[in-house]
């Protein structure tokens, strides 16, 4: 692995055993592979070098991560934006992981850009912005962020601090972001998770936090939107469109939609599967697509965003033209026409 070079680890190891105030950010509406590099990171960190970092989530993560911040506390931005600013103003290092710009840090963002304090990504999305890094560690061809973590500690060869909350916090991020190893598996993949095995991390255990301790609202919630709000075009395109209405209808709490946008791909016609949210002004949207469709080139032409081939995201804003749920959905079905037809 190229990005992996003797120099870069060297620099990585020199900055973290200098560092006594470090903060670790990630993307906005933070998922699995977010949180768990970021807690993964915090961990290996207080165990080789006896520090302690901050770690600054936008806003909050689903309620089935709560386990990773049993593990290392958080402070989530959007609830004590005083204390995740104050965190950023007094730290000597700042690690972006999972986050191929400061721009998806959010309103974090300003915060890390005034910051005199160097900066490190590791990262595994397309596109980073290495030059708002000092030291980047960017890999494309890898499951998750949460991978790449895994390589990158061991490349600092002190196994010793590779405890089993860090693995298991990588563990968790390889999962949720291969949908349970459903897609972006690589020969490098398997040979991590069977090492993190090995070392004695209860995968069962993973796997029943994450996918077996859900709310009735959210099933009943996904069997409506699957039922009654998936349409799917002539090009083989799934849409479903979760509006404010639909959310207050079900109460559903952050990232209990996690996961829908994967389960029209099961559909033998279906190539693209775009999920969209409605959250006040914005539309958020996500986008899934079977190997040799490109879900980062939608997302990047027609949907403000950008991500990994098969798995990529971005947004909407509201405006003349663009506000109703027939206007939504018709753009969204005259851009999976343009884009198909190209």
């Amino acid at each position: 692995m190229e990005t992996l070079s003797a120099q870069k680890l060297e620099q990585l190891g020199g900055m973290l055993s200098a560092t006594s105030s470090p903060v670790i950010l990630v993307h906005q509406h933070p998922d699995g592979d977010a949180v768990g590099s970021a807690v993964a990171m915090a961990v290996f960190i207080k165990q080789a070098y006896g520090t302690a970092p901050k770690i600054l989530l936008p806003d909050e993560a689903a309620y089935t991560l709560d386990f990773l911040q049993e593990i290392h506390p958080v402070i989530i931005y959007s609830r004590k934006r005083s204390a995740a600013l104050k965190a950023i103003a007094s730290a000597d290092l700042i690690l972006c992981l999972d986050c191929a710009s400061l721009e998806r840090t959010g309103e974090l963002r300003d915060a890390a850009v005034k910051s005199p304090a160097p900066r490190i990504l590791i990262d595994h999305h397309l596109s980073p912005r290495e030059d708002e890094f000092g030291l980047v560690f960017s890999e494309t061809e890898i499951s998750s962020a949460c991978e790449l973590l895994y390589h990158v500690l061991n490349g600092l060869k002190r196994p010793e601090c590779l405890v089993r909350s860090c693995l298991e916090a990588i563990l968790t991020g390889i999962t949720t972001d291969t949908n349970n190893f459903a897609n972006s598996v690589f020969p490098t993949t398997l040979t991590t998770v069977s090492e993190i095995l090995e070392a004695g991390v209860d995968r069962d255990a993973i796997l029943n936090r994450l996918y077996n301790q859900y709310r009735e609202n959210r099933v009943r919630a996904m069997g409506f939107l699957l039922s009654r709000k998936m349409s799917i075009t002539d090009e083989g395109v799934a849409i479903i469109f979760l509006n404010g209405h639909l959310n207050r209808r079900f109460a559903l709490r952050e990232g209990e939609t996690e996961g829908l946008v994967n389960i029209p791909l099961s559909i033998d016609r279906v190539r693209m599967s775009i999920f969209l949210k409605e959250e006040g002004n914005l539309i958020r949207v996500s986008i899934r697509s079977k190997k040799g469709t490109s879900a980062n080139l939608m997302a990047q032409n027609y949907f403000n965003g950008g991500g990994q081939e098969n798995a990529a995201g971005g947004r909407l804003v509201r405006r003349r033209g663009l506000s109703s749920y027939r206007e939504i959905t018709d753009y969204v079905r005259r851009a999976c026409k343009e884009f198909f037809a190209a």
